[in-house]
């Protein structure tokens, strides 16, 4: 018998009727997220496709058999008793009685036609072309002689059946025999989901004008034509979102948890910059908002063709999510779009080009939106918080030289680019300000000021380019300073005879990067990249490579290397930016590795520090201005150009492209408002055992201590992922952070639980930790046979990030860190 985890007194005994109970009575479709709560079962499948297999393979057996009537249509069935097998008065004893939702049958097929075309519109290569193909295709399907052969046969069976009955029979023939009627042409299926509130048009903003050559009448003539801008509406699209399951509740609740805490930073809202925000809203419901703008080539970028359909893009999210959704491309939402060859100080200006985003971030916050959760209405607005991306880009829509040979290229300070190419501290003297950057302003003169233009985002009361400032991590470090620092290191090491570069490729190739790692693992370096002093490798590969550069080759270089010094400090000053929970008092000590890596570069090196070297010097204070400098990095948001990219590759038309992908991209997002889907469950775990007895698994000490709600109910799977992490048995975990025992101290993962809790526990084997090794960048470790074995929850550990222990050449065990614990 199959439970409903919506309705749990229903039970039906196959998988089809349950499965169409859901559809039809709790309007779950292909993409809803459903939970099985089958025989103490508590896994969450995103996707009908993967509930119907799981319950197939795993609860199918332990269901009812079902008794299969072979029913034949050519006259009317009757039962022992003499009434008619089709007879609506017979009730069934599973029947959905209580739950059935009053709706015509219509109604029903309508949905479930809405429910497809949205899902064809989330398909990013399917096109307005493709779609009305397939609508015709299959509305020709039902209108053949299929559903006319039907109906003549089961009207045949119906002879006994009242006039009544019958009509209402061919009404719904009638309705299937025609199911696209209201979705026939795009006219009318835009029409239907903006009726629903479901699809909100872009608006397309006249920015300015610009001469263009066209032909009218066969005569090649100058015309001043509109340039356009497209903006995606926050106010509708954010509605809809907070009014999704769970958005609001969530977010509300890691705000007010995250202003409540002290002493650690977690988040945005932990920082000065959105504390100095929040007091200007006193008791009014506020979110933060973040945008990141990027330009993105939706053509061949090495084609002859290249930057002509370049767009530029604005994406914003909300960050009073937790951050493991707020790495989900789900909720990282386009909000304008407009053509980057328009841009510029010749052409289109930043104020005409981004008025109308300003007057829609204006309007959030001032008049904010109205949600209904739960039936109860709520007013809440939304604050500029930051804005994000490449340094160019920063520089470009914030109204700074978009030079970085320029003399004063820095946004946060007005240091001279003499000072700022030997520059190991932040200069208290030189930062901008409000009152120093009206002066500039005024000043009119970007080679004495840095500054091109008044930054148009100012104009939003929480925002000024001085006060909201960032860096990003992504582009200053992974992309950046490590880039150039390994390329160094490497270099030196091979000069001194202690490698070569097939050596460490090889041991870069072979090395064990664990589950965790394996998909970012480095590729292989040439030696072009060593002769010009800057590997190029992505993001992700860089991060990987510093993390454990040191465990890699580390046993080839002697101790107190001067260079190997350099990689070390590397390591450190990317330790604490990639934290996702960190100490203000780290600040200090970040702003001491910055100095005291900068200046050793410039005592090996010889030579100046280039502009990304000096961004550093700020990211002390940008700690404690913005919280974890990770959560600020512009890395997700590079990933969301792969879906304005896949839509614009399946168009072949570059007219006005804006507009189509505007369009596209917001029909896109019916399918999600749609089927209701809130935010992903931050617990999937494998197949696995169910924990009968744990006081025949689990010693004596453990079972004392184990939770009740474990010892009569839990299950034990293989692997799990929660909160984006993924942890498997024999990865370790670290149990405690106490520098006078040595630093961090490991367990090993013996077992995982869970239950309906949905937080997981786990039974870790406790390790030895023999000590920090400096010139390894790893924690020394070894097995303890005389351990017991100890449990405890996932939110009892001081950092959740897992990793696993590797064995060098000289025998011993090491556990490299992944985050700045």
């Amino acid at each position: 018998m199959f439970n409903c985890f919506l309705c749990t007194e229903n039970k039906f005994t196959s998988t089809n009727q349950y499965i169409w109970h859901l559809k039809v009575y709790h309007n779950l479709d292909s993409q809803s997220l459903y939970t099985c709560k089958q025989d103490n079962c508590f896994r969450d499948f995103l996707g009908l496709h993967k509930f119907r297999q799981h319950l197939n393979r795993t609860h199918a057996n332990k269901s009812n058999s079902i008794t299969q009537l072979n029913v034949e249509i050519d006259g009317p069935l009757e039962n022992d008793s003499g009434s008619t097998a089709f007879d609506p008065n017979i009730t069934n004893e599973n029947s959905f009685g209580k739950n059935i939702i009053n709706c015509t049958f219509k109604d029903i097929v309508t949905n479930n036609v809405s429910s497809f075309i949205a899902k064809l519109y989330s398909k990013p290569n399917v096109t307005e072309t493709l779609l009305q193909e397939i609508v015709e295709g299959v509305n020709e399907l039902f209108s053949n002689e299929i559903i006319t052969h039907l109906k003549k046969k089961v009207f045949s069976v119906l002879t006994n059946y009242d006039t009544s009955k019958k009509t209402e029979i061919e009404e719904m023939f009638n309705v299937l025999e025609n199911p696209f009627l209201e979705f026939k042409t795009k006219h009318l299926r835009i029409k239907y989901f903006e009726n629903h509130n479901l699809f909100f048009k872009p608006t397309t903003v006249v920015v300015g004008y610009m001469k263009q050559k066209k032909k009218v009448e066969g005569i090649d003539r100058l015309l001043m034509v509109p340039v356009q801008g497209h903006l995606l509406s926050f106010k509708s699209n954010l509605k809809s979102f907070f009014e999704l399951p769970d958005i609001y509740e969530t977010a509300l609740k890691f705000t007010n948890d995250s202003l409540s805490s002290t002493g650690i930073l977690t988040s945005f809202l932990n920082g000065s910059t959105w504390k100095k925000i929040k007091c200007s809203f006193s008791d009014k419901i506020v979110f933060p908002i973040f945008l990141y703008y990027d330009d993105a080539e939706m053509g061949n970028p090495l084609g002859s063709h290249s930057g002509i359909h370049k767009m530029g893009c604005v994406y914003y999210t909300v960050p009073s999510l937790p951050p493991e959704y707020l790495s989900s491309l789900d909720n990282i939402f386009v909000g304008y779009l407009f053509h980057s060859q328009d841009r510029g100080t010749f052409k289109i200006n930043n104020y005409d080009m981004y008025k109308a985003l300003i007057k829609e971030l204006i309007d959030l916050e001032t008049n904010g939106i109205s949600i209904t959760v739960n039936f109860k209405t709520y007013q809440i607005y939304f604050a500029l918080g930051l804005v994000l991306g490449d340094n160019l880009g920063l520089n470009s829509i914030l109204g700074f030289v978009e030079s970085f040979s320029a003399n004063h290229y820095c946004r946060i300070c007005r240091s001279p680019k003499s000072d700022m190419q030997k520059m190991i501290y932040e200069s208290s003297e030189t930062l901008r300000n409000e009152i120093n950057y009206d002066t500039d302003i005024n000043l009119a003169d970007s080679s004495q000021t840095g500054l091109n233009e008044y930054c148009i985002f100012n104009n939003v009361p929480s925002f000024h380019v001085t006060r909201n400032s960032v860096s990003d991590f992504m582009h200053d470090i992974t992309e950046g300073v490590a880039r150039y620092d390994m390329a160094f290191i490497i270099k030196n090491l091979i000069d001194l005879k202690y490698i070569t570069l097939e050596i460490m490729n090889s041991r870069i190739e072979f090395f064990n990067y664990g589950v965790t790692e394996n998909k970012n693992s480095p590729p292989e370096i040439s030696s072009t990249h060593i002769i010009n002093g800057c590997i190029i490798m992505s993001s992700s590969e860089m991060l990987c490579l510093v993390r454990y550069f040191g465990l890699i080759i580390g046993e080839l270089v002697p101790k107190k290397t001067e260079v190997w010094r350099l990689y070390i400090l590397l390591r450190k000053i990317v330790d604490m930016c990639s934290a996702r929970q960190i100490q203000p008092e780290c600040s200090v000590q970040l702003q001491a590795l910055v100095a005291e890596h900068n200046q050793l570069y410039l005592s090996i090196s010889k030579g100046t520090l280039k502009p990304k070297y000096h961004f550093l010097v700020h990211y002390g204070q940008l700690l404690l201005k913005n919280g974890p400098l990770i959560l600020t990095s512009s890395i997700r948001f590079e990933a969301k150009h792969k879906t304005v990219k896949a839509i614009a590759n399946a168009v072949s038309n570059r007219i006005n492209l804006g507009h189509t992908l505007s369009n596209k991209i917001q029909l896109q997002m019916i399918s999600r408002f749609l089927s209701n889907s809130g935010l992903k469950p931050d617990l999937n775990y494998s197949s696995g055992s169910h924990v009968v007895s744990p006081f025949i698994e689990f010693p004596s000490n453990i079972i004392f201590n184990l939770p009740p709600e474990f010892k009569c109910n839990s299950f034990s799977p293989v692997w799990l992922e929660y909160k984006g992490l993924m942890y498997k048995k024999d990865m370790l975990l670290v149990l405690e952070i106490n520098s006078a025992a040595g630093g961090c101290l490991f367990g090993e993962i013996y077992k995982m639980l869970v239950n309906e809790t949905r937080v997981p526990y786990f039974i870790i084997k406790p390790m030895l930790t023999v000590g920090f090794d400096e010139h390894f960048c790893a924690y020394e470790i070894k097995n303890n046979s005389n351990s017991k074995l100890i449990g405890c929850y996932m939110h009892e550990l001081p950092d959740t990030t897992p990793t696993i222990a590797r064995v060098l050449g000289n025998g011993k065990l090491y556990a490299s860190l992944r985050s700045g614990a």
